[in-house]
C-alpha cells in the first residue's frame, strides 16, 4: 500500500495518529474507534508496549487482530514500533514478532533491518517522494545494552547522567545505519532532502535535556516527573540534527507525560499512553508549504476530556 498526501483545499497534508501503551486492552480497542473516527487519518503508528511480552504466535496474533481490528474495519494503513514492554520476557523474538506483524494486509511496515525502517510518503499526485517516516526499534531494559557490549553490571548504576539508571534505547548502531540510508537517498535524489519524522518509543537523553530547559526549549504540555530516557546516548539526535533532515523526533514510554519542545532545530514530541491522564493519543499533522514542512501535533482524547494543541506554538 502506498502513503500519499492528500489535497485539501488547494494544500497537501499527511496525518498519523500515534498510539501506545496498552494496559487495558479492551477499554483500549474501544478507545483506538473512537479516535480514529474522530482524527481521521493517514496512518495509524504503534509506538511500542501494544502486546505486553506475548508468550507464543498465537498469543500474539489474537492480541493483534483485536487490536488492529479499528484500523482494518476503517481501512486505515497501520505501521509499528516496539516498546521495552513488547519484548520484555516475551516467548518470541523479535524478528517474529515482527514477521507476524507484517502479515496484516494493511500493515505497511518494513522488515527493520538493523533495527531502523523508513516509510516513504509521495506527494499527493504520487509521483515524488514528500516525507520519510523513521521507526527505529528502542529496544528493552540497559541489560540487554550490557549483555549486547559484554560486560553486564549485575546491578543498575546509582548515579547515570540523565536519569534512573534503567533503559536500553536507540543504539550506535541503529545510527550508523540511519545515516547510512540518508546517504543512499541523497545520492539517489540529490538537493532539496526529503524531510522526515523519526519515532522510537524511549525518549533519547536529549528529551530530558530538553525538559531541564523548558523555557530555553520552549516546553509546552505536561512532564510529570524525571524523563525516562535511555541511559546510553546513542546518537540518533545528533544524527539527525547535523543533517537537518528530520524535522520532529516523536517518543512514547512514560504513560501520563505529554509535550512538545524545541532544541536544535527539532521538535521532540512525547505522546501520551492509551488511558493516561493527559490523553489517549497525538494526532500530527504534516502540511506541505512550498518547499517547507509545517508541522501540528494534538493531544486526542476518546472520552469528552477535550483536546489541546501542542504544536505550533
Amino acid at each position: 500500500m502506498k502513503l500519499r498526501f492528500r489535497e485539501e483545499n488547494g494544500q497537501e497534508r499527511f496525518s498519523v495518529l500515534v498510539v501506545h501503551g496498552f494496559a487495558d486492552e479492551k477499554n483500549a480497542c474501544l478507545r483506538l474507534g473512537a479516535m480514529l473516527d474522530e482524527a481521521e487519518p493517514d496512518l495509524l503508528l504503534f509506538l511500542g508496549d501494544t502486546v505486553r511480552a506475548p508468550g507464543t504466535d498465537r498469543e500474539l496474533r489474537d492480541a493483534l487482530d483485536r487490536l488492529t481490528a479499528p484500523a482494518s474495519e476503517r481501512g486505515i494503513p497501520f505501521a509499528f514500533c516496539f516498546g521495552d514492554r513488547d519484548l520484555r520476557s516475551a516467548g518470541i523474538g523479535s524478528g517474529e514478532m515482527s514477521r507476524i506483524w507484517r502479515e496484516y494486509p494493511l500493515c505497511v511496515s518494513g522488515s527493520g533491518e538493523n533495527g531502523v525502517d523508513v516509510l516513504t510518503v509521495s506527494d499527493a499526485a504520487g509521483d515524488t517522494a514528500a516525507l520519510r517516516l523513521w521507526c527505529l526499534d528502542s529496544h528493552e531494559e540497559i541489560g540487554g545494552y550490557e549483555a549486547v557490549c559484554g560486560s553486564p553490571t549485575k546491578a543498575r548504576l546509582a548515579k547515570p547522567l540523565y536519569t534512573k539508571y534503567y533503559m536500553d534505547g536507540v543504539r550506535f548502531s541503529q545510527t550508523v545505519e540511519y545515516d547510512r540510508r540518508e546517504e543512499v537517498f541523497a545520492a539517489q535524489e540529490g538537493t532539496p532532502a526529503v524531510p522526515g519524522v523519526m519515532f522510537f518509543h524511549t525518549p533519547c537523553p536529549e528529551f530530558s535535556i530538553a525538559v531541564m530547559n523548558a523555557v530555553q526549549t520552549m516546553l509546552r504540555g505536561n512532564v510529570e516527573g524525571i524523563v525516562r530516557c535511555s541511559t546510553v546516548n546513542g546518537g540518533i539526535f545528533s544524527a539527525a540534527a547535523e543533517r537537518h533532515n528530520v524535522k520532529a523526533i516523536v517518543c512514547g514510554h512514560d504513560g501520563g507525560d505529554c509535550y512538545a519542545a524545541r532544541y536544535c532545530g527539532m521538535e521532540l514530541v512525547k505522546t501520551p499512553a492509551v488511558g493516561s491522564t493527559s490523553g489517549d493519543g497525538m494526532l500530527l499533522t504534516l502540511m506541505k508549504r512550498d518547499s517547507a514542512l509545517e508541522i501540528s501535533a494534538k493531544v486526542i482524547t476518546s472520552d469528552g476530556r477535550g483536546e489541546h494543541c501542542l504544536l505550533p506554538r
